[in-house]
């Protein structure tokens, strides 16, 4: 973005003031159209008062409660998953991809980004998150705005509306507008649960409103418990995709473990074990770091796995592990202990929610009226997690006291043990992590019409949000002490001698949870103070288990402050109508702070092994806008607006107008156009965050995928995006009760800040054939393990070169009235006809519509999405069947297709296809089909004012298109719940 000082501003302002005279005197001949009859409001995208309530020069979608509740929408994240224009929402708790915001719901309109959507309550700016994506997004949690109950519609501004609101308000801006002059009292209880599994919500709310002429107070609270599904109990994987036993292989990093040799056994030292020999033959064979065996006791520890059966083992070095499938080796020392970590995931978080919203209006005179609001949110939600593996492979003495592979030095490849493990080592729940999401909002001002044209509304608003991370991972130096003796919370390394007193051994093999725990076995070559042979317990004890094992507490507070000021009214009168105008200043400060625990700090964890810095920033910003609408006929209207917007520093300022036109020349058709700029600003993350998010990264020399850390880094010089949006449409009532609508867009998005994708930066530092290699990235920004195997990438946050997308959306509406009830017809759709992106930060562009997109930064994009209505209401019986479609996408992870397993060729990202030629994977469009039947009780009866209804969500239990990943389904787009039955009470008073 180019930097535009106040003159500009002006100049653009002068020519907008220009703009507006020069149209008085060629509307001589013109009439006023008589709108008298109607009430002036406000809506979404302006802030000048119009007549002309359902015709406006841009497209704008209003959904009311009956809406909400016909589609089944439980909460906002149900509606925005129905929206045909919305792309990539993160709505599912994805603990591959999404490792922050579990327990959050947000809005990416058009695909661009979840900052590129503008959320808004009452028309006033609502506080990001703490919490930032993996890619360091930050955006609204609307899971934390307000009871449902409070809402009384939702107006979404399908367009560019920077000029108007300013930054973020690229792809569009969603308007959630509340009950604020609700009375009486309503209560509500929803109990939703799924059919084939044990989830279940459970909701209640309630609200209540009243006053008098001049005083409106309205409270409404809400409280959700919600249980878990876990990806044990609904597995989503196809038959095809699991291994020997039902199982599934997704990692070889295992508990218990495997071993790399380092040196050879020495047979002599132990002569009970019969395979010694031929593993010292292998090593000598193979060379040191290549011979790779399975924990002895592998498969004796699956046993503890209830949900799999195991048939008897011959070989003792082909076993598994809990949750691991056995492996491929026929014979010898082939095989591998592996692991299923996917198991131990959940779908759905166990969950509470508590919310609440209370507003005040008191009315002192026409000329001043006090509002002011009060919303608060406490999320609370528990995700599983698998205990996580070891970055690193550790060490083993070749005199350690449990190494059954006696005399040989080793590298232990396996997991920490993990917080929710007990002295018997299993639980289904090895590694819980919660998350604790509270967010307080303020928001009071005065608005009053200064005459019978002009009104003026100032504001203040407050906003906090603060996240609180608990989660678990092996201690690096800590876990390392206890391998060697010098373990314990009152052992002192520098003077303790191994395995005495309080010092104590960690056991990594499967005997350290599986022999007796009385079981104990000479520490060699160590003697008490009385000359007396050491022992150490076989079995890991809590205290050992405790001492390696930490706590990662990511803590995360978000500020916002908005003044806000706007007066607007009619300046004069047009042969056509009067002139409106309206003008306004905004003054923002934004504050973001994170604070990570001192072993992350130090990056002293066996998994999330990179340091991370906590952080504090602030930034303020300033803004004058202005905008016009000019009736140049009475069947053609002009607006215009532009906005200067100043953050300092290296983002500077900038200038974004927007103009519209819409041209009804019959009283049953209208046609609007507009072009509008619009930027956003760098969040204060990118530019000064540091976060570390742990992801399944590439190995450009193999094809493995192995998880690992990825430490992202801010980049203060980062330039703000910019777009150029463009729309033109119509709206057409040719006959009573018929609705159509279609608009074409266009969004050409610059300067795009995107992370580094790690396979990027694992390319350029370890290929040497790649056209941007850089040895010395290696050892900086690209670690590998003692075995070579990539361990860690540190990226950081760019601008790449741009979005271009365009497409259709398009609705038909129809109401038809008779003697037996109302019947209504509807279908709506989005059809994505472009979406060029950048790979990375390099020029190759592709195509990325129709695309899963996992492998760079766009949001899945299916090239059409629609939903279909069909519904009849008589009386108080109302019926509605409720049809969702998603076009199939391509998987540009993984290559294959079908129901089978995929060809381990890898996919290029730039070709769009996979090495030799091979078409990436196909994931199958998916229609799901909802039903809902509902009774009002009307106004007379014991029973007035009740409504009950019944429904399901996706009736036929159709489930989501299986994606060859840890969660099976792509957690961006598709629901993994299947078939849900809904009750919903309604009481009125």
């Amino acid at each position: 973005m180019k930097k535009i000082d106040a003159l500009k501003f002006g100049t653009a302002l002068a020519s907008l003031s220009f703009a507006t005279l020069i149209a008085a005197p060629s509307l001589a001949q013109q009439s006023v159209a008589d709108d008298a009859g109607l009430e002036e409001i406000t809506v979404t995208g302006s802030y000048i008062r119009s007549p002309r309530q359902s015709e406006r020069p841009s497209p704008i979608s209003v959904i009311g409660q009956d809406d909400m509740r016909e589609i089944g929408a439980a909460d906002i994240a149900d509606l925005t998953n129905t929206l045909t224009i919305n792309s990539g929402a993160q709505n599912n708790p994805d603990a591959f991809t999404q490792n922050l915001t579990t327990g959050t719901e947000s809005i990416n309109l058009r695909g661009l980004g979840l900052a590129s959507t503008l959320v808004l309550l009452n028309g006033k700016r609502q506080v990001s998150s703490a919490a930032p994506t993996d890619e360091g997004i930050l955006f609204v949690d609307t899971a934390s705005l307000i009871p449902m109950i409070a809402l009384e519609r939702t107006e979404i501004f399908k367009d560019g509306a920077a000029a108007i609101y300013g930054s973020d308000a690229v792809a569009g801006v969603v308007n959630f507008i509340t009950r604020s002059k609700f009375e009486g009292l309503e209560l509500k209880g929803e109990w939703q649960g799924n059919t084939e599994h044990s989830q279940n919500d459970l909701k209640v709310e309630g609200i209540i409103g009243g006053g008098n002429d001049r005083t409106h107070v309205v409270v409404a609270a809400s409280y959700l418990d919600r249980t878990s599904l876990t990806t044990r109990e609904r597995d989503l994987r196809p038959e095809a995709f699991r291994g020997v036993n039902g199982q599934s292989v997704s990692s070889i990093t295992s508990t218990p473990g495997n071993f790399i040799f380092l040196s050879p056994p020495i047979p002599q030292l132990n002569p009970s074990n019969p395979d010694l020999p031929a593993l010292a033959a292998l090593f000598g064979a193979l060379g040191q770091g290549n011979l790779v065996v399975p924990d002895p006791q592998c498969a004796e520890a699956a046993q503890f796995d209830d949900d799999v059966e195991f048939a008897p083992l011959q070989d003792p070095f082909l076993g598994t592990g809990v949750n691991i499938a056995l492996p491929n080796g026929t014979g010898g020392f082939n095989g591998t202990c592996q692991f299923d970590f996917a198991r131990d995931f959940n779908h759905v978080p166990e969950e509470t929610r508590l919310q609440g919203y209370a507003s005040l209006t008191h009315e002192f005179s026409e000329a001043a009226e006090f509002y002011g609001e009060f919303t608060y949110a406490r999320n609370r939600a528990t995700r599983q997690t698998s205990n996580f593996p070891i970055i690193n492979p550790l060490f083993i003495a070749p005199n350690n006291p449990f190494n059954p592979f006696t005399g040989a030095a080793l590298f232990f490849v396996g997991r920490s043990p993990g917080s929710g493990q007990v002295d018997d080592f299993f639980t289904n729940d090895p590694n819980p992590n919660t998350f604790a999401h509270n967010t307080y909002r303020i928001n009071a001002g005065m608005r009053g019409d200064i005459s019978e044209s002009w009104y003026y509304d100032v504001s203040y608003t407050r906003g906090i949000n603060d996240y609180r991370l608990n989660s678990s991972d092996g201690l690096d130096l800590q876990t390392n002490l206890a391998l060697n003796g010098l373990g314990g919370q009152n052992c002192n390394p520098a003077t303790g001698t191994p395995g005495v007193g309080n010092c104590f051994f960690y056991n990594p093999f499967g005997s350290g949870f599986l022999a007796d725990p009385s079981a104990t076995v000479p520490v060699p070559g160590v003697l008490d103070a009385q000359g007396n042979q050491v022992f150490a317990p076989v079995r890991n004890s809590s205290d050992v288990l405790d001492f390696i094992t930490g706590d990662i507490n990511i803590e995360g507070d978000s500020d916002l402050t908005v003044l806000d000021g706007v007066i607007a009214g009619k300046a004069f009168d047009l042969p056509a109508g009067p002139l409106g105008v309206a003008f306004g200043f905004q003054y923002r400060d934004d504050r973001l702070a994170q604070d990570q625990d001192d072993n992350t700090n130090r990056g002293n964890f066996l998994f999330v092994t990179a340091p991370v810095e906590d952080f504090d920033r602030s930034r303020d910003v300033y803004a004058l806008f202005a905008e016009t609408q000019i009736p140049v006929t009475e069947d053609l209207e002009i607006s215009a607006a532009v906005r200067f917007e100043d953050y300092g520093g290296s983002i500077g300022d900038s200038v974004d107008p927007r103009v519209a036109v819409l041209y009804t020349p019959t009283n049953w058709l209208s046609v609007r156009g507009s072009f509008s700029t619009a930027f956003r600003a760098p969040s204060i993350f990118q530019q000064f965050g540091n976060q570390t998010s742990l992801n399944s990264v590439e190995d450009p020399r193999d094809g493995g995928q192995p998880f690992i850390a990825i430490n992202t880094v801010g980049n203060e010089e980062l330039a703000p995006e910019e777009s150029t949006n463009f729309n033109v449409g119509f709206t057409a009532t040719p006959i009573a009760g018929l609705e159509l609508n279609v608009d074409f867009w266009q969004f050409d998005f610059d300067d795009i800040i995107i992370r580094q994708q790690p396979e990027e930066v694992a390319r350029r530092a370890l290929i040497e054939s790649d056209p941007n290699f850089d040895p010395t990235l290696l050892g900086r920004d690209v670690v590998l393990g003692p075995t070579g195997g990539l361990a860690f990438v540190r990226t950081q946050f760019v601008n790449a070169a741009g979005i271009k997308t365009n497409g259709v959306d398009a609705s038909v509406n129809y109401d038809y009235d008779t003697n037996i009830g109302t019947f209504r017809a509807g279908i709506e759709g989005t059809y994505v006809n472009k979406y060029r992106a950048p790979v990375g930060v390099g020029e190759t562009i592709i195509d990325a519509a129709g695309l899963r997109n996992s492998q760079n930064f766009a949001a899945p994009i299916p090239e059409l999405r629609f939903n279909a209505t069909l519904g009849y209401r008589n009386g108080g019986h109302n019926f509605v069947t409720f049809v969702r479609h998603t076009d199939s996408l391509k998987d540009d992870q993984n290559c294959g297709g079908g129901d089978s397993p995929a060809d381990f060729s890898s996919p290029n990202p730039e070709t769009l296809l996979c090495d030799g030629g091979l078409e990436f994977a196909k994931i199958k469009s998916h229609t799901t089909v909802d039903m809902q039947y509902g009774y009002s009780f009307g106004e007379y009866g014991p029973l007035k004012g009740a409504s009950i209804t019944i429904g399901a969500i996706n009736l036929f239990d159709n489930a989501p298109p299986f994606v060859n990943t840890d969660a099976g389904f792509e957690t961006r787009t598709h629901d993994p719940r299947g078939r849900m039955a809904y009750v919903r009470l309604i009481s009125s008073f």
